[in-house]
C-alpha cells in the first residue's frame, strides 16, 4: 500500500458526519417547512402513505415507548450551485429567491414530515382523521365527528386559536380539556433525531437513500432511472399521479382492481409511455414498444428533454381521456379487471387520434369483450397488441 492509498483511508477515518446530528421539535420542523427553509429535492418520490399510515405515525406519536426513527437532511445553505428544489405538498419548483433560503433539502423521512405538516395546517386530506377520546387513539371516521372525538387537524393547528374554539365548540369538561392541551403539547414537543450531511450531490443524495431505504441493497432500477430523470422534469407530478387519479376518479373499483399495490402507479403509467413514445421518437412500431409492463423504458424516458416529455405526456393524456370515455360509454366497466385493458386503449388511441364513428366503435367495442388477457404470456401480449393496431388499419 503506498501513501497515497494510506492518506485517503485517513482522510475517510476523520469525516464524522454523527457531529452533525441533533433533535428539532416537530413544531419547528414544521415552521421550517412553512418558511421554505426545508425543502425537497426534485428525485423525491410523490407521497406515498395512505390515510392509515398517517394515523399510525400519530398514534405512534402519541403513545409510542421508542422514538420515531431519524430523519436525514442535506445542509445545503451553502451550495453556490443550488440543486432543483420543490415544495411540500404542491410540489412546485421553488423560484431562484426561494431556493436561496432553503437551509437543508430532506433526503429521508419525507413521509413522515409531510405527515405532520398536514396536521399542523389542518389539510383537507386529514378532514376523517380524529382523536377518539374514549378509545385513547386516532382513527380513520366515515361520518361526521362525535362529541368526544376531535379533529387531527383541529388538535395539532399551529394556531392555538384553532383549538381554543374547538374546545369551546365541543363544550368539553376541564380534565378534558386538561388532558388535550397535553396531546397537542406533546406533538408539537415531539423531538425527531436529525441526521444532517452537507452539500451531497445528486448521486451521493440517491447513494445514501438507498442505504436508509433498503439496508444497503439498491433500490429498484425504474425508482432509481426516474430518480435521476427528475432532474428535468416531475414525472410524478405531471403524469404518474394524474394518471392514476383519472382511472380512480372514472370509478372507485378501479383502484382495488388495479392499484392494490403501490409499486403499479409508477410501472404502469410508465408503461402507458411506450406508444407515445414510438411518436415522439418516429418510430416504426416494435413488439417491445407494447404497454406490457416487462417494456417500460425508463431509460428511454430518462433522457427526453423537457419538449419531447411534454409531448409525450400531452399524448398519452388525450388517448387515455378517450380510452376512459370510451369504456364510460359503451358500459364496460365490469371488463376492466386488468391495466391492460386501458393501456391498450391508450396505445389504440395515439395511434388512432381520429374520432370514430359508429362502425369502428363497434370493431373497438368487440375487440374489448373478446379480449382476455389472463394468463397470456408476454407474447401473447405482444401479439395482442399488434392486432389492435391493425383492427382499422393503423399502420404498424
Amino acid at each position: 500500500m503506498n501513501d497515497k492509498d494510506l492518506a485517503k483511508l485517513k482522510a475517510y477515518v476523520e469525516i464524522d458526519p454523527t457531529k452533525k446530528t441533533n433533535q428539532q421539535s416537530i413544531a419547528d420542523l414544521c415552521k421550517a417547512i412553512q418558511n421554505v427553509e426545508i425543502a425537497l429535492p426534485i428525485y423525491q418520490r410523490d407521497v406515498s402513505w395512505k390515510l392509515q399510515k398517517m394515523v399510525d405515525l400519530f398514534n405512534y406519536q402519541l403513545y409510542g415507548k421508542a422514538a420515531v426513527s431519524p430523519i436525514s437532511l442535506n445542509d445545503v445553505s451553502s451550495n453556490r450551485n443550488p440543486e432543483v428544489l420543490i415544495s411540500f405538498l404542491n410540489r412546485e419548483e421553488l423560484a431562484y429567491d426561494q431556493v436561496s433560503q432553503v437551509k437543508y433539502s430532506v433526503i429521508d423521512g419525507q413521509q413522515r414530515l409531510t405527515t405532520n405538516y398536514k396536521a399542523y395546517t389542518n389539510s383537507p386530506d386529514l378532514d376523517n382523521v380524529v382523536l377518539d377520546i374514549k378509545k385513547g387513539k386516532f382513527i380513520i371516521i366515515d361520518e361526521p365527528e362525535k362529541k368526544y372525538q376531535i379533529k387531527v387537524g383541529k388538535l395539532y393547528n399551529q394556531r392555538d386559536q384553532e383549538i381554543y374554539d374547538e374546545l369551546a365548540r365541543k363544550n368539553f369538561e376541564d380534565p378534558v380539556k386538561m388532558v388535550l392541551f397535553k396531546v397537542r403539547a406533546k406533538f408539537s414537543s415531539y423531538k425527531y433525531t436529525i441526521n444532517i450531511a452537507e452539500n451531497l450531490n445528486i448521486e451521493e443524495q440517491i447513494n445514501w437513500f438507498e442505504v436508509l431505504n433498503n439496508a444497503g441493497s439498491k433500490i429498484s432500477d425504474l425508482e432509481l432511472t426516474l430518480s435521476k430523470s427528475k432532474l428535468h422534469f416531475d414525472i410524478y407530478s405531471l403524469f404518474f399521479k394524474p394518471y392514476v387519479n383519472k382511472i380512480i376518479e372514472s370509478n372507485k373499483q378501479f383502484e382495488e382492481r388495479l392499484f392494490k399495490i403501490h409499486s403499479t402507479r409508477e410501472s404502469y403509467p410508465l408503461v402507458a409511455l411506450n406508444p407515445s413514445l414510438e411518436i415522439i421518437l418516429e418510430k416504426k412500431h416494435k413488439n417491445n414498444y407494447a404497454p406490457v409492463a416487462s417494456d417500460k423504458k425508463p431509460d428511454i424516458v430518462s433522457r427526453l428533454s423537457s419538449e419531447q416529455m411534454t409531448k409525450c405526456i400531452e399524448l398519452t393524456n388525450e388517448a387515455l381521456d378517450k380510452t376512459l370515455k370510451f369504456i364510460k360509454l359503451n358500459n364496460l366497466d365490469d371488463k376492466v379487471t386488468r391495466i391492460e385493458y386501458i393501456n391498450y386503449l391508450i396505445g389504440f388511441f395515439v395511434n388512432n387520434p381520429i374520432e370514430l364513428n359508429d362502425t369502428d366503435n363497434l370493431k373497438l367495442k368487440d375487440w374489448f369483450c373478446k379480449i382476455n388477457f389472463a394468463n397470456m404470456t408476454n407474447p401473447e401480449r405482444r401479439e395482442a397488441y399488434q392486432e389492435l393496431l391493425i383492427l382499422l388499419k393503423v399502420n404498424s
